[in-house]
């Protein structure tokens, strides 16, 4: 394969990449390590960039020179800062975090791929090497940990969380503050705790679970209420199908459940849950999302969550 060809092929692919930015990518229930994993493509595609803008500058000047570099990081910055801006008007997600990731792509390709970096001193560019490496094992952190979460997911279902490792908490999302309680347990070392808000609702949500539910005839968790009154709670779950809609109150499962003070044990017939949306049957193979929340509290709550599963029995 000749330079013309690799050329026209490198470019292509950078144009690819480019549009990918603003179209396609994962949903909002997309798995946690194919958000983290689809983030990668900043590195790749400001490497694919950097390398490109390399050898158009060497073939207009003739030579490359640290002032060339230097052009390729403001290229970067500002392609790179364009992106974020056009991503956050078109309601596109938008985070430093991409910046980040587009200047370690810049620096893979000025410091291990383009012909000139040999001529950067020898042990300044064995730093540059050894930073950018470091850096790109940093970046990678939060796609590590969600692969290594989703593996114990999966082999530990039908327990959706035990709140046992630090990582589970990931799976949920929410208004809510929360983490892992070692005080306040049902089973096991840890439960979550859960500090609940004064608006309007105020809760958490399991998001990151595996989704084929239709094996199991209950869903069940068990909540403590540590106040001396009684709470109210409601239960919310709802399938994929929904997710696409406007979200009607009436094509979900919700159910509100009145918890006494110490540990009560929620279980919800899935059955009752199936046939709860008014029109239709909820796609059990589908299950794509649980909340626990509260409505308009006058003070702020506390619950402790723990040993949040499926079970036939």
């Amino acid at each position: 394969m000749n330079r013309s060809t690799t050329h026209a092929i490198a470019v292509v692919m950078t144009v690819v990449c480019f549009i990918l930015f603003f179209i396609g990518g994962p949903g909002y229930h997309a798995s946690r390590s194919f958000q983290h994993f689809w983030d990668t493509g900043h590195i790749f595609f400001f490497c694919m960039l950097s390398c490109l803008l390399y050898f158009n500058i060497k073939q207009i000047r003739g030579k490359i020179t640290s002032s060339s570099f230097i052009l390729i990081l403001c290229i970067t910055l500002i392609v790179g800062g364009g992106v974020e801006i056009i991503q956050s008007g078109t309601g596109r997600s938008s985070h430093l975090g991409d910046l980040y990731r587009d200047f370690l792509g810049a620096f893979i390709a000025l410091f291990f791929i383009i012909p000139s970096r040999k001529n950067i001193n020898k042990h300044l560019l064995r730093l540059f090497q050894l930073v950018t490496i470091i850096l790109v094992i940093g970046s990678l952190v939060p796609l590590t940990r969600a692969l290594v979460d989703e593996n114990h997911a999966r082999k530990e279902f039908p327990l959706l969380s035990g709140f046992e490792r630090a990582s589970e908490l990931k799976r949920w999302e929410g208004n809510a503050d929360k983490r892992l309680s070692p005080s306040v347990v049902f089973s096991g070392k840890h439960a979550l705790q859960s500090s609940l808000k004064t608006t309007k609702y105020s809760g958490i949500s399991l998001k990151h679970f595996p989704k084929n539910w239709s094996d199991y005839k209950y869903f069940q968790f068990q909540v403590f209420n540590p106040a001396v009154s009684k709470l109210k709670i409601t239960c919310r779950i709802h399938d994929k199908l929904h997710t696409k809609g406007v979200q009607k109150y009436s094509d979900r499962f919700n159910q509100s459940y009145t918890l006494s003070t110490g540990w009560n044990s929620i279980r919800i017939d899935l059955d009752e849950v199936q046939k709860r949306p008014a029109t239709r049957q909820m796609d059990m193979k589908q299950i794509f999302g649980v909340g626990i929340f509260v409505i308009e509290q006058q003070t702020p709550k506390t619950i402790y969550l723990d040993d949040v599963l499926l079970s036939n029995s």
